[in-house]
């Protein structure tokens, strides 16, 4: 394959799917301070110094970079997740409708001596979620503890992907 320069693979990428419709769309090239376009969109950026003359190449390489957007929100510490009696993270859960639901597992900073404080005070015999889940390993919490995670996207049913735990909120 030939190489060509960026602003000739995005006109022919323009041609090809500028007018389509649906969930594929063309996004015109910025120029600009990376940071800030960044704080306002979710893009992928290129090294500044490689704008014209940066060729395509298969794979990984110093002249791009994926930039991936990632959101912070707030969730209720559910459980503790545990693999074979080892602290394997926590179940996150979101207040909705009235009720907690499930959000998914944050496996991520979560240190050990935070979940021994917490099998002490806030455990329950119960689940605290609406709708139930099976995790026959659980230790099921009291939601009482707030955490702020960042993920990076959610699902229709409000499950994060890919979270991390940021670290641990006071209010609830």
């Amino acid at each position: 394959m030939p190489a060509c320069a960026l602003s000739d693979r995005k006109g022919v990428l323009d041609l090809l799917i500028g007018g389509l419709k649906g969930g594929l769309r063309y996004s015109e090239h910025v120029e600009g301070d990376n940071k800030a376009i960044y704080q306002n969109a979710c893009i992928l950026v290129d090294r500044r110094d490689c704008l014209e003359d940066s060729r395509y190449s298969p794979g990984r390489s110093a002249s791009w970079s994926k930039v991936t957007c990632r959101t912070r929100d707030t969730f209720v510490i559910a459980g503790i997740a545990y693999n074979r009696n080892k602290f394997d993270g926590i179940y996150l859960a979101r207040r909705k409708e009235g009720g907690l639901l499930y959000a998914e597992r944050s496996r991520t900073a979560l240190r050990r001596h935070h979940s021994a404080t917490w099998r002490r005070g806030q455990r329950s015999r119960s689940q605290p979620l609406t709708k139930k889940i099976r995790k026959p390993k659980a230790q099921w919490l009291k939601p009482e503890r707030l955490v702020d995670v960042k993920y990076r996207a959610a699902t229709g049913e409000g499950k994060v992907r890919h979270p991390s735990f940021e670290g641990l909120r006071e209010e609830l």
